[in-house]
């Protein structure tokens, strides 16, 4: 016969196989207890964990309805509950809660039960930082562990938590990965009041990602617990970090809140099905388990005769104007899921700000799957889209988007109008100045995005935690606005159009990475038009510049990836997958030249020289006597990417070229590897070195304008230079070249 715990653990696992449906403001906000109450003494969910004020504990304390863990009675009950621990820090144990804080009250009968731990920062307090607000959504991903009651060498009783951080398997050896103070004892409701702050200390995210404040220019001041709540077996605590300044400096004190959960393991899918990766497709893997799978949601199910989609999304604060494209992007993936399974996996609803749940739902709780369009704080990014999964299985628990979407706006309304005007100036006849507001608009841009610091170099472990800066993550940046800075409107297209395109692939995208799709560079090699919606790319996955993201829609790779994820049908095609480790560069020279982040149409190499082409063209002013509005400055992304992407083919051929699909046999170019880099500075010489430019500085109309044209041609072959040899290009090949 089932004892009263299980049966609990039982009726939890059946709710979250029914999915995390549409809830009300009551139901989301019932077991919510937070330090604004005052006193506060309740008891929280099914579990009945107890939640106080630390004047309430006092009180009990001197009542006699609490004991003190101090206490002669509170050492004897805490002595039968524990385990030695003689390795344990003591530092926990001394810990005095800070004001407002709140202690919970944790059952008995709870402890030795197998849950899942983890944390994400879900609230950063400044909202007009895009350096601090990248940290947003940082994470640590979700770890098996047991709840005990330890007593360590000293004496002091703890309440600790023992998990496997790495290479996990059952059975795997635990180790103390947090300990926490036991403030008193409550013998009446058969709890251990644990004063859950101190993770606040003990796994500081924002201390461990910059311990000296070099980043953040910030130092940990206080940390206090602010809010519990509990549901779908889920133990959720709001832990707050408030930094101060370091000396000497003016910024003022920042507040990161850091959502906690504990999970009971028994809520997950038990006929959920591992799956390992799989050749020609890209998924997200697990970490912390000896044997890696793949990340994806578990399958829809019919409970109790009716049947829903299992995943539910709660979709925040996106204007009207723009719910429309969100809509089709969740509309076009439940397609891909009723011709694969014959339903849909998502649901969805539109969450406005004056809806009486939308402070409840919080991006980053594990209880919830939230796409939110981020007014709260600005970022580098253009969307994120990472998701939650149990490190063993691969079941996805949660997954969030985050949509910087007022700054999107502002970025694509200010490149429209610019857009605009200048096609007016150029059918005018006035293509110089035409030039140089599309110049001016770049610069301006470019500008605005430069003002954060990058956080790619902060600590992304202490010890065996590891934890993730997902903003930062290459396999998660999606960016902010993507290079073609002098890329002009798309013809055909006004504003509300192109960005209702532009939405339906960010949106699509970052959905697939929820799903568990990795990025996919070669997406675009299955191009099959330049100007029709899903002919851009055979993946959603791909990225794609301002003149083409616009028509991308979930491809045919993406058909294949799930099918794989979510049947296990493998796939059938390789070679049309590769994603960010595998991307070509300066510090990867032999990574292959058509797995490219930068490339775009079915054939990369010609899209290439086009773009070089339109670059010499602007640095020039060609065809006119007018001196350039453009410098090689301020090209410096598309330069980047031009002449990278160009002299990989010459870097990669010897390793690659055989997997290539694109290249060979268009246009006379060679299909032998040992001739590929002969070719590639031959067709170099002919833009970087062409006869004509020096005919294009006669033309200027005065001096000064040739003088200008002649340094741009002078410093772009310096910057030709200098990009080729970091891919460690001998350059004598380009006779022109410095």
């Amino acid at each position: 016969m089932m004892n009263p715990r299980s049966i609990r653990s039982a009726a939890a696992a059946l709710l979250f196989l029914a999915g995390c449906q549409q809830q009300s403001a009551r139901e989301l906000t019932q077991n919510l207890v937070t330090n604004e109450e005052g006193t506060v003494d309740r008891t929280i969910g099914t579990e009945q964990f107890r939640v106080l004020d630390l004047a309430s504990v006092d009180e009990g304390v001197r009542q006699g309805t609490l004991l003190s863990p101090t206490s002669a009675e509170g050492r004897v009950a805490l002595n039968a509950l524990s385990r030695g621990l003689g390795s344990v820090s003591q530092s926990a144990a001394s810990a005095i809660p800070p004001k407002g804080s709140l202690v919970l009250g944790f059952p008995v009968g709870l402890l030795g039960e197998n849950y899942v731990f983890g944390g994400v920062i879900t609230k950063v307090s400044d909202a007009g930082s895009e350096t601090l607000g990248q940290l947003k959504l940082t994470d640590l991903p979700p770890i098996p562990v047991t709840p005990i009651v330890a007593k360590a060498s000293s004496g002091d009783y703890l309440f600790a938590l023992l998990g496997c951080t790495h290479d996990c398997k059952e059975g795997s050896e635990q180790e103390v990965l947090a300990t926490l103070p036991v403030v008193g004892i409550d013998t009446k409701s058969d709890a251990v009041l644990v004063d859950i702050a101190s993770l606040g200390d003990e796994l500081n995210l924002v201390q461990m990602l910059d311990p000296k404040g070099d980043f953040t220019q910030l130092k940990t001041k206080t940390n206090a617990t602010v809010a519990f709540d509990y549901s779908y077996s889920t133990l959720v605590f709001d832990v707050e970090t408030a930094m101060e300044p370091l000396a000497g400096t003016a910024a003022s004190d920042t507040v990161f809140t850091v959502r906690w959960y504990l999970r009971l393991m028994s809520t997950f899918d038990p006929s959920f099905v591992s799956r390992p990766a799989a050749p020609g497709v890209g998924f997200f893997m697990t970490e912390r388990s000896s044997n890696s799978v793949i990340q994806r949601f578990p399958l829809p199910r019919n409970i109790a005769g009716g049947e829903t989609p299992r995943v539910h999304y709660y979709v925040k604060g996106v204007p009207a104007e723009y719910q429309p494209a969100f809509s089709k992007a969740f509309d076009a993936w439940n397609a891909q899921f009723v011709a694969l399974l014959g339903k849909k996996l998502l649901s969805y609803e539109f969450v406005d700000p004056s809806d009486a749940r939308y402070n409840a739902l919080v991006p980053g709780d594990i209880r919830y799957n939230i796409v939110e369009w981020d007014t709260a704080n600005k970022a580098p990014y253009g969307g994120l889209g990472p998701s939650i999964a149990n490190q063993f299985s691969g079941e996805i628990l949660s997954a969030n988007v985050l949509i910087q979407g007022p700054t999107i706006v502002a970025l694509y309304t200010k490149w429209f109008e610019a857009s605009t005007r200048a096609i007016a100036l150029r059918e005018a006849g006035d293509s110089f100045a035409a030039d140089a507001l599309m110049q001016a608009t770049a610069q301006e841009i470019a500008s605005a995005q430069r003002e954060h610091k990058s956080a790619s170099d902060l600590r992304l472990s202490l010890g065996k935690i590891p934890f993730r800066v997902v903003s930062r993550l290459p396999s998660y940046q999606d960016p902010l606005f993507q290079r073609d800075d002098f890329e002009e409107i798309p013809a055909g297209f006004d504003y509300a159009t192109y960005m209702d395109g532009y939405f339906q692939d960010m949106v699509a995208h970052e959905l697939g990475h929820n799903l568990g799709l990795r990025h996919n560079f070669r997406g675009n090699l299955g191009a099959t038009s330049d100007d029709v919606p899903g002919g851009v790319s055979a993946s959603i996955m791909e990225y794609l510049g301002r003149g083409y993201r616009h028509l991308s829609r979930i491809g045919v790779y993406d058909t294949m990836a799930i099918s794989y994820g979510y049947s296990g049908i493998r796939p059938a095609r390789q070679g049309m997958f590769c994603t960010d480790e595998q991307v070509g560069g300066e510090d990867n020279p032999k990574g292959s030249a058509e797995c490219s982040r930068d490339d775009a149409t079915a054939d990369p190499f010609a899209y290439f020289e086009k773009r070089l082409t339109k670059s010499i063209g602007l640095l020039t002013a060609a065809g006119t006597a007018d001196a350039p509005a453009w410098k090689v400055d301020d090209m410096e992304r598309e330069l980047s990417a031009t002449i990278t992407g160009l002299g990989l083919y010459a870097t990669s051929a010897a390793t690659t070229s055989t997997g290539w699909t694109q290249f060979s046999n268009r246009g006379g170019r060679p299909n032998n590897a040992a001739l590929i880099p002969a070719y590639v500075m031959a067709r170099l010489e002919a833009h970087l070195c062409d006869r004509s430019l020096n005919a294009t500085v006669r033309l200027k109309r005065d001096r000064a304008a040739k003088q200008a044209t002649q340094a741009n041609i002078q410093a772009l072959r310096v910057k030709a230079k200098d990009l080729l040899g970091k891919l460690g290009i001998a350059t004598t090949a380009v006779s022109c070249l410095p």
